[in-house]
């Protein structure tokens, strides 16, 4: 037999009291008197009641929510930060709800918006995500926490990767290797992450006295479909692996564009690492099975939601603290992608 669904009006008319009373009860019990806490509890659960989040945001109450608009839920970077995320928050006593993708972002931050979430998370990339003027309105009334990139103009806390020392380590590993022509691929135009990789491998290729030129640093186009793009990419490193001064070590800055440099390689027949080193940033569940192994940048996903919710949970408590931006580390995973430049080769 399914079970009946009480309102919260229903419930608060079979304990005599009001509404309000019920959802204070729920979220706020001490401003309430004991024996009233005591009999709205006991009644709850002999009746089977527990109030809705819509309800306690139609009375104004917190809901004890915190919506988190994510890239996706389906790798196990963002996965990972969603578990440390939801650990943390739940401990707390907080549901995160969660939203995947990036094919509306801004319909998915107003559906969660008119939730009435108690704090809000935002980790898409600067290539797809553009705040309406709507969320910034809601945004000067609750925390908001942003995760993977920094946001121009949007006063916030946020939890970053130390993508900068990330490229730095890429950059010496690969001198260290005796490189000194180099190649990058970069995910985006604007994309901070992407960006702050690319100046600290450039710092460390600078510090070498290597050689990365602009041409040698390549794109991925946003402006067409994903297998164009895709297709795009790949023929422009095969252009550059031709030239007679191509790069013996390329840096690519998220591990799916490092599958596109050894898809370019191999269409050369060059070989990895004994003719091309890559290194990749991210270290994927795929990086370590492909073959040669992947070397890469590790993240850690788990410590960005953990620190994520912490962020959130500070910021509720103490509305008026001051901004804060953590950096978390990364670490270079050396595989089999990345070798010494022999002599004569290339």
């Amino acid at each position: 037999m399914a079970e009946t669904y009480i309102s919260m009006r229903q419930f608060a008319k079979m304990a005599g009291v009001s509404p309000a009373t019920v959802s204070h009860v729920f979220s706020n019990p001490e401003s309430v008197a004991k024996d009233t806490v005591k009999h709205v509890l006991e009644l709850a659960e002999h009746v089977g009641f527990s109030p809705n989040l819509v309800a306690k945001a139609a009375f104004g109450e917190p809901t004890r929510s915190v919506g988190v608009l994510l890239s996706s839920l389906s790798d196990r970077y963002f996965g990972g930060i969603a578990a440390g995320m939801q650990a943390a928050l739940i401990r707390a006593g907080y549901l995160p709800i969660f939203i995947a993708g990036t094919s509306a972002p801004e319909e998915s931050q107003i559906r969660l918006l008119k939730h009435k979430v108690d704090a809000l998370v935002i980790g898409c990339s600067d290539e797809h995500l553009n705040i309406p003027s709507i969320c910034m309105k809601q945004m000067a009334r609750m925390p908001v926490v942003v995760i993977e990139q920094l946001r121009p103009g949007l006063w916030c806390d946020s939890v970053l990767n130390d993508d900068f020392d990330g490229g730095l380590q890429a950059g010496r590993h690969l001198a260290e290797l005796g490189h000194r022509r180099f190649g990058v691929c970069i995910y985006g135009e604007s994309a901070s992450n992407s960006l702050f990789r690319l100046n600290g491998f450039r710092t460390a290729i600078e510090q070498s006295g290597g050689e990365l030129p602009e041409e040698f640093v390549t794109r991925l186009d946003f402006h067409c479909s994903e297998a164009d793009a895709g297709r795009k990419l790949t023929e422009e490193l095969i252009a550059i692996l031709r030239r007679p001064d191509a790069p013996t070590a390329f840096f690519a800055t998220t591990d799916y564009l490092a599958l596109r440099v050894y898809d370019a390689a191999r269409a050369l027949k060059l070989r990895i690492p004994q003719e091309l080193s890559i290194v990749g940033f991210g270290d994927l569940q795929f990086g370590s099975y492909i073959s040669p192994a992947l070397t890469t940048v590790r993240q850690d996903p788990e410590t960005i939601g953990r620190k994520t919710a912490e962020l959130v949970l500070n910021r509720l408590q103490e509305p008026r603290r001051a901004i804060e931006e953590i950096r978390v580390p990364v670490q270079l995973i050396v595989r089999e992608s990345t070798a010494k430049r022999e002599g004569g080769k290339r």
